[in-house]
């Protein structure tokens, strides 16, 4: 909600000052309200991560050319002649007109658009599937006896895959035979997406349903962390902990709770500044099963929603 906030709070002052400068009878003026523009295009580019667009837009654009432009302004004296009533002068209200126009329907667009980051609702549900079930080997996935995707091998998913809202009965076979290997049955709502899951309950395949969290995160330049426990050895339940510094025993701070197998945790979210080097899934006992220390493979990115198996 803030970015809308201040892309229509900009996008005002541009327009303002855009008009302005049409306005303006003083051209040094005029020109002074174009540099005020270009600003606040570079604050645009800005909240959109482009850095470079930024500073190029600030340094060419808003300083060189605009220096040039006031220097032949006030070497020509253009700054003191007067405007008379050409035959043009029908543009400036015209343009205006259109300005006015483009806000309006910027505005709609972005009132029927998408609200705090979720889904258009009755847009078709998409579905990605979670091969992590170790004693399966590879396998072809079918929905309602459709084959979907196949060959999926022990680690990988198949991508985001759109279907038909509706109930489905999802069954995994053996990659290339007719030997069903596990299925459960799963309700597609319109506009949902979430990923099927396969995992091992004591060497029994199952399939869980692991709906994604698309809302808005609520800090800046944060992403939403949140992993299913599929750690079966555990039947008391997996943490995510901050066991913080080697040399302090007592500086570990629980990040999530506690779930049971077979359970999707809470979500929370964490800043790009987040050190997830310390980061660690522990058991109940507090024995530490996993630790993220690969920076390559485990980070917390800005609208990235990561699912930790």
């Amino acid at each position: 909600m803030t970015e809308v906030t201040l892309f229509l709070l900009v996008g005002i002052i541009a327009v303002a000052s855009a008009v302005a400068m049409l306005l303006s009878p003083n051209a040094i003026h005029s020109a002074l309200f174009l540099i005020l523009v270009m600003g606040c295009i570079a604050f645009l580019f800005l909240m959109l991560d482009a850095a470079f667009l930024f500073l190029v837009q600030i340094v060419v654009y808003a300083g060189a050319i605009m220096v040039l432009f006031l220097f032949v302004i006030m070497l020509l004296g253009a700054e003191r002649l007067s405007v008379g009533s050409g035959e043009f002068r029908w543009m400036t209200p015209v343009a205006m007109v259109l300005a006015l126009l483009f806000l309006a329907a910027t505005g709609l667009a972005l009132g029927q658009g998408r609200e705090g980051g979720q889904p258009l609702q009755g847009g078709s549900p998409l579905l990605r599937l979670a091969h992590y079930a170790p004693d399966l080997g590879p396998v072809d996935i079918y929905a309602n006896n459709e084959l979907i995707a196949e060959n999926v091998t022990y680690g990988q998913s198949a991508g985001h895959l759109e279907l038909a809202p509706g109930e489905y009965n999802l069954a995994l076979f053996g990659a290339g035979t007719q030997n069903a290997l596990v299925a459960q049955t799963l309700i597609l709502e319109p506009g949902s997406t979430g990923t099927a899951l396969a995992y091992s309950d004591d060497d029994t395949p199952m399939i869980a349903f692991v709906p994604d969290n698309l809302t808005s995160v609520e800090q800046d330049r944060a992403g939403r962390v949140a992993f299913f426990n599929a750690y079966t050895p555990s039947q008391t339940g997996v943490r995510l902990v901050d066991l913080g510094s080697d040399l302090d025993p007592n500086d570990d701070r629980v990040l999530l709770e506690s779930v049971p197998v077979g359970t999707l945790s809470p979500a929370a979210d964490f800043t790009q500044t987040s050190d997830i080097a310390t980061w660690a899934f522990v058991d109940e006992g507090g024995r530490v099963l996993f630790r993220l220390r690969d920076p390559e493979t485990f980070s917390v990115r800005t609208n990235t929603l990561q699912l930790l198996v």
